[in-house]
């Protein structure tokens, strides 16, 4: 899309330089070509929740000028209905599906699940046309109509349906990429399913629609309404059937910010003064979580907000895609240079940050900055003049919170995975920022996909493991990276005793009944009221079977969380002892 968007503009160049007009040479032309001097057409009503059907107006044209409109996300063209009178808005969920219609194979060759009629918005996109189908700017809409109160925020994301469902181009198919792949590879079927190529799994700007999104507060009222570019996000989760969205703020889509205030209470890290922006978020669904629970990450993210490195503050949500239910979502905090600018001021410019050993920020030279750090580690750190190196180098309270977080829950999927480091990242200043604490060019740690952890994915009837000897099992490994940098810590008496410290901290004050129940009911009352319908639209399709209800399912896994906690805070305290000795 973008090489065709730059073939066009080089051919209205040519044009205008030859005298000639774009509609006459190319006709496609008009669908790209925006004409800012058109009016904007204006809705009679704005987005947002009506409880009873209406007659939406649409005024704004102007001499020799046509309102064309979609009502199917779509962007419109001179070829769509034209406005003549007024459009009722009403409930469409009796309406047939159509994008929840897609054969799910198209998305993943493992995904069978086909839902029932979902719940439905009405969408709408305007734009003034000329006699040449040249058009404006176009408006765009949602109005929940006659839909149930679900007490969280609605986004409504509306986009060409071509953009995520077309067998070539299209992001959320294995697409072209999986038939090329296929084609030329004869053991094709021996690949898992979460390492396929296909299109979802693509990156880059390349792979990035743009997309109009309408937030709908629980009141009713729009709280956001802004064009931006949509991508997916996540790694295996990339090959679920329900997939998870980033969405970025940039100029050329109309704003290089999204208001902080689409996650209620965001605040600085740094500071804890409120946010009041952020570059981009995602909608996330809910990672390995997403066929239980949904809120083992944004529990956790709460729950251990007061350790010393980044988590993701997020939000619950409803996502309707192109005017129908996709399911449910948490609004969660992206991490990138501009999270860092903006929660420890440190300018873009100067930010490095590493993900699972590979550079996500920064300049190319920067990961001779990570190299050093992994290097420097690998020295005998009971050695007084290679410890202070390394605590100059590394933020050890940052690393022993975050070793903790990860031991504690048992995280599998983390840097003490058992599948290997996983799911981790860092970040320093390049060059130090006089007057800000973090900007002493040390390393950070920053918190996400934390949800295969406390029990996921341990089968009916069994304990949730919280007696894994996650400690000793990491002693035990081959010394390498993170692993080999905390084995070799822990042998220098001033770092075992504040890690020991630390972890009898975070027991009693984090961790403990007291503190972390009260967390896990407060998210899960919040949760519990979708999950009727996201299981409808999403699966898995033996929950109610199993526990009878889509809301003895969701319970189920919570109290698996809350049995593993509980259990947790009795035996991690022995095996912490066992290996490390006290703090005495």
């Amino acid at each position: 899309m973008r090489k065709r968007g730059r073939g066009l503009i080089c051919l209205l160049l040519c044009l205008l330089l030859a005298g000639g007009s774009a509609e006459e040479a190319c006709p496609v032309f008009s669908e790209y070509l925006v004409i800012p001097e058109f009016p904007v057409p204006v809705f009679s009503r704005p987005s947002g929740a009506y409880p009873e059907a209406f007659s939406l107006e649409i005024s704004g044209g102007g001499e020799g000028l046509h309102i064309h409109y979609t009502t199917d996300g779509s962007l419109p063209t001179d070829a769509s209905p034209e406005y003549r009178e007024p459009i009722p808005m009403e409930n469409r969920t009796e309406e047939p599906n159509v994008l929840a219609a897609v054969d799910p194979a198209l998305f993943s060759p493992d995904s069978k699940y086909r839902p029932g009629n979902v719940r439905k918005c009405q969408v709408i996109r305007a734009a003034c046309f000329d006699g040449k189908g040249r058009r404006g700017e176009v408006a765009s809409a949602s109005y929940l109509v006659g839909l149930p109160e679900t007490g969280v925020r609605t986004v409504s994301v509306l986009l060409n349906p071509e953009a995520l469902f077309d067998p070539e181009e299209g992001i959320y198919v294995l697409g072209r990429t999986y038939r090329e792949w296929r084609e030329r590879t004869p053991d094709a079927d021996q690949t898992p399913t979460w390492e396929l190529p296909a299109n979802y799994a693509q990156r880059g700007r390349e792979w990035e629609r743009p997309a109009h999104l309408d937030v709908i507060d629980p009141d009713g009222k729009l709280l956001l309404s802004q064009d931006l570019g949509l991508r997916l996000m996540g790694t295996a989760t990339r090959s679920y059937y329900q997939k998870s969205f980033r969405l970025t703020a940039r100029k050329e889509y109309g704003g290089k910010n999204v208001d902080g205030a689409l996650i209620d209470g965001l605040v600085r890290e740094r500071d804890g003064a409120p946010l009041e922006k952020m570059k981009s978020f995602t909608l996330r669904n809910g990672g390995n979580d997403n066929q239980s629970s949904m809120l083992r990450d944004p529990f956790l993210q709460e729950l251990v907000r007061s350790c010393r490195f980044s988590t993701q503050a997020s939000e619950p949500c409803e996502v309707y895609l192109d005017g129908e239910y996709w399911g449910l979502y948490a609004i969660t905090e992206d991490y990138c240079d501009d999270y860092l600018a903006d929660n420890y001021d440190i300018p873009k410019k100067n930010v490095v940050m590493i993900k699972t050993g590979e550079l996500e920020e920064g300049w190319p030279e920067d990961l001779a900055l990570y190299d050093e750090l992994m290097e420097a580690g690998k020295a005998d750190l009971t050695d007084p003049e290679s410890y202070e190196r390394i605590g100059q180098m590394l933020d050890l309270d940052s690393f022993i919170d975050y070793a903790i977080v990860n031991l504690y829950t048992d995280n599998n999927d983390g840097i003490f995975g058992d599948e290997g480091e996983n799911n981790w990242r860092i970040w320093r200043s390049r060059l130090p920022e006089e007057g800000n604490e973090y900007g002493d060019c040390r390393w950070r740690f920053l918190l996400y996909d934390t949800e295969y952890s406390m029990g996921l994915y341990r089968m009916m009837g069994e304990d949730p493991g919280f007696d894994e000897d996650t400690l000793g099992i990491v002693l035990e490994r081959p010394a390498e990276g993170f692993t080999g940098l905390f084995q070799r810590l822990v042998r220098n008496g001033d770092f075992r005793v504040r890690f020991v410290r630390r972890f009898e901290e975070l027991r009693e004050n984090v961790f403990a009944p007291e503190h972390f129940q009260p967390v896990l009911d407060r998210i899960a009352a919040r949760y519990r009221p979708l999950m009727a319908a996201q299981v409808a639209r999403n699966g898995p399709d033996w929950a109610v079977d199993v526990f009878g209800s889509p809301e003895g399912f969701f319970d189920y896994y919570v109290e698996m969380i809350r049995a593993y906690l509980n259990g947790r805070y009795e035996t991690s305290l022995p095996m912490l002892h066992a290996h490390l000795g006290t703090a005495e």
